[in-house]
């Protein structure tokens, strides 16, 4: 029983030293973000990605990238689901 003691409390020691030490306790603000891509076959993307508050839309080849329209800033849509709160989902009226 005693020996079952040692094992736990050194276990719970190591994940807290592994907590304190590790990217779990300090995870970094993530300033760039993809809020929504659509593949078009052939190695080929169109993309909305996002950095701080300014949205851009992006496609892409197997060896190229092309700034296609900076989109205007939108307001948070907390209430749609599946979004993220910086990629709030474009409405259908726009």
């Amino acid at each position: 029983m005693n020996s079952v003691r040692n094992v736990t409390h050194a276990a719970g020691r190591w994940l807290a030293a592994l907590k304190r030490h590790s990217s779990w306790a300090r995870r970094p603000v993530r300033r760039l973000q993809l809020c929504e891509s659509i593949p078009l076959g052939e190695h080929r993307f169109v993309a909305v990605i996002q950095y701080e508050q300014q949205r851009f839309l992006v496609g892409g080849t197997g060896n190229a990238i092309a700034l296609l329209a900076h989109l205007p800033t939108q307001a948070r849509n907390s209430g749609s689901r599946g979004a993220s709160k910086k990629c709030a989902r474009a409405s259908a009226s726009s």
